[in-house]
């Protein structure tokens, strides 16, 4: 008899993460064929805009604030719910166009601003990685050249105490 149940395999914890950065990476490509489809005069409402705006500032606010695990499902969801949700809402169907826009504006301001917040310190953590690399290297050089000049010294002294000796034997054998 088979156990069907010994063969099933456990979920893997970074399966969540990998369909997580799947779906990320399908939004980003939607979101730039939309701005390209905008570039040469689509329209756009801008309530999902709006939408797109609060969606791209909740998913760099996880890699801001270095949210891990289960955490980045849950703000995914929220800013997905949000881009099908905001658009549709009476409140915002109320508000005037260039209120709208203006919020849209202000938040992918702010989502831009992060962005090269996170690409500096990524530059910046990498420098350091080089650094902090370097500065080993030196320090294991450093300690290489210790080693190397204790070694010498050894040999120097081992030098001298042989000429010592072959100067006492060559003393004892011109006296006899």
């Amino acid at each position: 008899m088979v156990d069907y149940k010994a063969k099933e395999e456990k979920e893997h914890p970074s399966s969540n993460i990998l369909a997580s950065a799947g779906l990320v990476i399908s939004l980003g490509i939607v979101i730039i064929i939309l701005g390209f489809l905008r570039g040469i005069g689509m329209e756009i409402p801008p309530a999902f805009l709006l939408g797109i705006s609060t969606l791209s500032l909740s998913l760099i606010l996880l890699e801001l604030l270095k949210i891990e695990g289960k955490k980045i499902i849950i703000f995914q969801s929220i800013g997905l719910f949000i881009l099908i949700c905001l658009p549709n809402l009476n409140i915002i169907q109320e508000i005037k166009n260039e209120t709208i826009i203006q919020y849209s504006d202000g938040m992918a301001l702010a989502v831009m601003g992060i962005t090269l917040i996170l690409i500096g310190q990524k530059g910046l953590r990498e420098i350091l990685g080089v650094v902090t690399s370097n500065s080993n290297t030196i320090q294991e050089m450093a300690d290489t050249m210790v080693d190397v000049s204790e070694s010498y010294k050894k040999l120097v002294d081992e030098h001298i105490d042989l000429q010592k000796k072959f100067k006492e034997l060559d003393e004892k054998l011109e006296s006899k």
